[in-house]
């Protein structure tokens, strides 16, 4: 979570000092991460606008090359034509990108230290794990739209990638329902 946010949260009286010193010596497991990202995914199924990036993605080979990277580097492994994703893909994606970002931010405070990467992570979150340019930025983006209150909702690194690993797992389910319903 960012240290200005919460010092703001603070000044504005919506937190106690308490509060706020126990919310910046928070960290999360990744299994932690992981049930607050899952928490997210009603509000990520029901989108719009990760409806719209599916409709994009089942229309567009690249980006649906992009996307199927991205569920192999989550953990998930599609056999050809197979396209079924279950729950436990669901957690296996939040639980993978989770521990990833916990990694990526024990890199960054090695190469940044701990108050100079703050603003850093978050862009680099979705990209690393989504993929850099075309699906990462439009999924971060749907992210960002459907959860604008998102570093307000959990503190600690692994929140990121859980909540990417969820995304990921509710466009590819939708973008294969798509080109199923095409197909028929």
């Amino acid at each position: 979570m960012n240290n200005e946010f919460l010092h703001m949260q603070k000044l504005a009286g919506i937190i106690t000092e308490g509060e706020y010193k126990a919310k910046l010596n928070e960290e999360a497991t990744p299994e932690q991460a992981v049930s607050k990202a899952i928490e997210m995914a009603p509000k990520l199924e029901k989108s719009s606008e990760l409806d719209q990036l599916a409709q994009k993605v089942a229309n567009d080979p690249n980006l649906l090359a992009q996307m199927e990277k991205a569920l192999e580097k989550g953990g998930i492994t599609l056999n050809e034509g197979e396209s079924n994703l279950d729950v436990q893909d669901m957690k296996t994606l939040a639980l993978t990108f989770a521990k990833k970002e916990n990694q990526m931010n024990e890199d960054l405070d090695a190469m940044f230290g701990k108050e100079d990467k703050e603003g850093i992570q978050g862009g680099l979150s979705m990209a690393a794990f989504v993929g850099g340019s075309g699906l990462g930025a439009a999924l971060g983006k749907v992210v960002l739209a459907v959860l604008p209150s998102l570093s307000s909702i959990f503190a600690g690194p692994g929140i990121a990638g859980g909540i990417a690993g969820v995304a990921l797992y509710w466009l590819a389910k939708k973008v294969y329902q798509k080109m199923a319903s095409k197909q028929s």
